[in-house]
Parts: C-alpha cells; structure tokens; sequence
C-alpha cells in the first residue's frame, strides 16, 4: 500500500508540474481522443495479466468516471480545449503512469466503484485514475 501511495502522490506531482509548468503543453490541447486513449488503456490490462471481467470492469469504470467531468467550472485552459480533451487527458494520463510490469493479484477485500475483494492490481489502478482525475481538474477547473 505504501507503494500505491508513493506512485499516486509522483503521478499528482508529475502531472499538476507538467501542465503547471508548461501551459502551451494545455493551451495547446494536444490531439487525443477517448477512443484511442480507451483502447490504449483496455491493451495495456490485457498486458498486465488481468482477467476479460477486470479489464471491463477498470475500463468502463474508468471511462464512465472520466464522462462524469462536466463543462461547470471549467477554467479557460479547459473551456478552450473543451470536455472531449479534458475527458481523453485523464486517460491520457492513466495511461502514461500505469506501472510497466504485470499488475498483482493478490486479493484484498478492499471494495470500490461497486465491486467487493478487488485485487492489488485493481485498486493501484482505480488510485491511479483518481489521481489522473484530480490533476485535469486542478489542471482545467480551477484558478
């Protein structure tokens, strides 16, 4: 658990630092789509070793969390770029942080977006995408 912590707290810096840092890289709102950016993510779960209900389940999970961003309170960089690239960017962030490597597991009895006993793969995953969340809203919602 510690771990998870220490890459979501990295992945919150990482992405807050480089949007903060660099705002061409946001005004510039880079070509992404939800569509190339869910398929990237649904390929990297196969990848990692996880069963065809948990790739569903962490992919429309975190699709459906990403559409649930509204235009309320998007700041300028955001109404710029629109919902569609704000939506795409927290993919696009998810799948830039996933861990390379196969994800574990090992059951914890953890439970989270309505499903019980979630691996330790699911829940670095559904914290990683948290993370990923919190930094296009603090990247295109406030300020």
């Amino acid at each position: 658990m510690v771990n998870f912590v220490k890459s979501a707290a990295v992945a919150l810096v990482a992405l807050t630092v480089t949007i903060s840092i660099n705002p061409a890289m946001a005004a510039s709102c880079r070509d992404i789509s939800m569509k190339t950016e869910r398929l990237k993510f649904t390929q990297y779960l196969v990848r990692s070793g996880l069963k065809k209900s948990q790739v569903d389940f962490l992919t429309n999970g975190a699709v459906r969390r990403a559409n649930e961003l509204s235009k309320t309170g998007m700041n300028e960089r955001g109404k710029s770029c629109g919902i569609a690239h704000v939506r795409a960017s927290v993919l696009s962030c998810l799948n830039a942080i996933a861990p390379g490597s196969s994800l574990s597991l090992e059951k914890t009895g953890k439970s989270a977006w309505g499903r019980s006993n979630l691996t330790r793969g699911e829940m670095l995953i559904i914290g990683l995408f948290h993370t990923c969340r919190a930094g296009a809203m603090e990247s295109f919602y406030s300020r």
